[in-house]
């Protein structure tokens, strides 16, 4: 990021606030943004995810008598994940890599 947003080394400060002052091209900062890891995707399988466990457990879907609706319901929360993580890419946010 620190190349991208100081293409020449140098930081630039603003003399009121201090603040560092970003000087590189904005098209690589936005491209330089979107190989960013996507927090929405990390977020939705971690709370998802554990949701499917959760009803895993509660509706013992993985016992003898387990049923297909039993199993459906259990990836669901998985599949809505998998879609948080496809808009991300579908919106030019993210690269697939990242997400």
């Amino acid at each position: 990021f620190f190349w991208r947003c100081f293409p020449d080394g140098k930081e630039l400060y603003d003399k009121v606030t201090g603040k560092v002052i970003c000087h590189g091209d904005r098209s690589l900062l936005k491209d330089g943004h979107k190989s960013f890891p996507s927090g929405h995707t990390s977020w939705s399988f971690a709370g998802l995810g554990f949701l499917a466990l959760y009803l895993s457990g509660k509706i013992k879907a993985f016992n003898q008598r387990g049923h297909v609706a039993k199993l459906c319901i259990v990836f669901l929360p998985l599949l809505f994940a998998s879609l948080i993580g496809i808009s991300r890419v579908d919106d030019y946010w993210h690269h697939w890599q990242d997400v």
